[in-house]
């Protein structure tokens, strides 16, 4: 199964996608305030190139993408942004915010290439017996 496929699959929407150099929203979602915690993905002619976390608007997050030169000149009219949203749990005094965490384990999954900020891999190792 394909990265992109196995996103839609787990419940990922296509929000939006660039035309002519300007990312163009097609979810009213993505200007819901409501859905603002976020995991979204970022995939350029069906790979999966970058997955984030947001707590803002799509478009404003995406905003921030643009502005990277590396980044711009791979977005074409064949690159999309796919969106999966969390409900966070409140446990008593303390919260959760599920989609910060998905992100994370997200990543490790897929590994697209532009996460290369030196998040840490949450895989487990095994002991050393000395």
């Amino acid at each position: 199964m394909k990265a992109l496929e196995h996103l839609t699959n787990l419940g990922f929407i296509n929000v939006g996608k660039w035309e002519d150099n300007s990312f163009i929203v097609k979810s009213n979602m993505a200007h819901n305030k409501d859905y603002y915690s976020c995991v979204y993905a970022i995939s350029i002619n069906e790979e999966i190139k970058y997955i984030g976390y947001t707590s803002q608007s799509i478009e404003d997050r995406i905003k921030n993408h643009e502005t990277i030169k590396s980044h711009m000149k791979y977005f074409n009219n064949n690159s999309h942004v796919f969106m999966e949203f969390y409900q966070d749990i409140s446990w008593g005094q303390y919260y959760l915010d599920l989609a910060q965490g998905m992100e994370y384990c997200m990543i490790d999954v897929f590994k697209p290439k532009w996460n290369i900020d030196g998040k840490p891999s949450k895989e487990k190792k095994g002991l050393e017996i000395i």
